[in-house]
């Protein structure tokens, strides 16, 4: 077991785990590193199969079934990880497509954060893989409430946090607005012996089936390697080209180096830059309103 080392994974939605399940069963399974998960939605809005018809549910019965089945397959896929059943959180009150950088969702973030002590955290970018807003709205949450936490020195133990990163998913590239980033900044962790593990976690989620038909498409689900740019670290060393969550880890460190995330540098954007630029100035503007509030 990695002594002092503490991961939380902080995602929208069940299933969004995936983005970094072979990290987790290496850190999780292989490592024993106490591994903790909190969906930040309930998971009551997606296509699924209905009466055998792809669609949304329509009524608050349909949503209930929803949340409880996707709540079931995420229990299954994270428990294939090493991911036990009580760390694993969730926003029940906090439906699908309405996640938002808002102070109650920071406060509840830092909330949370204090009470896990996590030494890396992992989410999203601020481009939030496929233009999801509640994904994009996640990583706006966590980088903010972690940079407060930092600054107040609620989290003595904190290393770093790392978002989620796409390079080799070409399609996904072309498709929607993912942060373009050198490769050699990014932590990239060998899942090799992990692969089969991920994918048998994936399709766990068989309420979501069409979105894993989608991933098996673009690649994403055969390349042995998992990607993440470092967004926070000790000034003093860095993850950033590394192989390795856990760089630094014991070490007293001498202040932060808070990465900004790049809303306005377009040259960090694919050609559907437009688009993520009006979501990502919404959720600026929002966040705004509730610094000044």
């Amino acid at each position: 077991m990695v002594e002092k080392a503490k991961i939380v994974v902080a995602v929208p939605h069940q299933d969004d785990e995936f983005m970094a399940a072979g990290t987790i069963a290496e850190y999780a399974q292989e490592l024993g590193v106490p591994t903790k998960l909190v969906f930040m939605t309930n998971g009551d809005k997606g296509k699924t199969l209905f009466e055998g018809e792809l669609r949304e549910p329509k009524n608050a019965k349909e949503k209930r079934e929803l949340v409880k089945r996707r709540k079931a397959e995420a229990i299954i896929s994270l428990g294939l990880l090493g991911v036990q059943p009580k760390n694993i959180s969730t926003w029940d009150d906090v439906p699908t497509r309405s996640l938002a950088p808002t102070r109650k969702h920071i406060d509840r973030m830092k909330q949370f954060l204090v009470k896990k002590q996590p030494t890396v955290v992992l989410g999203f970018s601020e481009a939030g893989t496929t233009l999801h807003p509640d994904h994009i709205a996640s990583a706006f949450i966590i980088h903010q409430a972690i940079s407060e936490l930092l600054a107040a020195g609620l989290i003595p133990g904190f290393l770093r946090y790392l978002q989620f990163n796409l390079p080799h998913a070409l399609t996904m590239l072309e498709k929607y607005a993912e942060i373009i980033a050198d490769q050699t900044l990014l932590t990239t962790i060998d899942i090799t012996q992990h692969l089969a593990t991920k994918n048998q976690a994936l399709h766990s989620h068989q309420s979501q089936n069409h979105i894993i038909q989608a991933l098996t498409k673009n690649g994403v689900l055969s390349t042995p390697q998992e990607h993440f740019l470092e967004r926070i670290a000790p000034k003093d060393i860095s993850a950033r080209g590394t192989n390795d969550l856990l760089v630094g880890l014991g070490q007293k460190h001498q202040g932060w180096t808070i990465y900004p995330m790049p809303i306005s540098q377009h040259n960090y954007m694919t050609s559907h830059s437009e688009l993520l630029r009006q979501l990502l100035e919404k959720n600026q503007a929002t966040l705004a309103k509730t610094r000044s509030a």
